[in-house]
């Protein structure tokens, strides 16, 4: 008995040609529903959901059984877990560390950026020097080719705060005060998110 699998190892919804050659039997079947009563050679393709092993059958001319089997591996389409950032606000500069969990994954990109490694789990760094709002998203591919994208994460850049100019009473030098002295605080402030006096 040649009896054979075309491939080993597929995605959910993928074929697979099971093909054989019998000699000097007969009463040939491959069980989990693909035939019975077989031609002595031929093939057919199968479409299994779930790891399947298919077994081949058949009497040789003293009764006896002969089998073969093959085993398919039928891999899910894939899952992202989780997807997160060290960070969704930075300054200029800086660097945010991209963190996934995924499961039955052939590869992934992690959009813009490009392809990344660290299947099923890995992490990515990107130093950001340039100011704006930045959108990434974990794009994981199934064996059948089936795409998964993950909720996009948003990163803001901004440039770093500057104090432009800090003056009490019109001085930007140390000045004496005292008590019941009404003193005029001044700044000017260029990016700053928040800031106290």
């Amino acid at each position: 008995i040649v009896f054979n699998a075309d491939k080993l190892r597929i995605g959910i919804g993928q074929p697979v040609n099971l093909s054989w050659n019998v000699e000097n039997a007969d009463n040939i079947n491959i069980d989990n529903g693909v035939g019975s009563n077989l031609p002595s050679s031929g093939d057919l393709d199968v479409y299994p959901t779930i790891d399947t092993t298919f077994t081949l059958s058949a009497k040789d001319y003293n009764n006896n059984d002969i089998l073969s089997s093959v085993f398919v591996d039928v891999v899910n389409n894939t899952i992202i877990n989780s997807f997160n950032a060290s960070s969704l606000n930075i300054t200029k500069g800086n660097s945010v560390v991209f963190n996934w969990d995924v499961t039955d994954s052939e590869g992934f990109n992690l959009n813009p950026y490009g392809s990344v490694s660290g299947i099923p789990t890995g992490s990515q760094s990107i130093t950001f020097n340039t100011s704006g709002n930045f959108d990434f998203t974990l794009e994981s591919t199934s064996l059948n080719g089936t795409v998964v994208s993950s909720t996009p994460i948003g990163i803001n850049v901004y440039n770093p705060a500057v104090i432009n100019s800090y003056t009490i009473n019109g001085s930007s030098s140390t000045i004496d005060a005292y008590p019941n002295d009404t003193l005029n605080f001044a700044w000017d402030v260029s990016d700053a998110l928040s800031y106290k006096l």
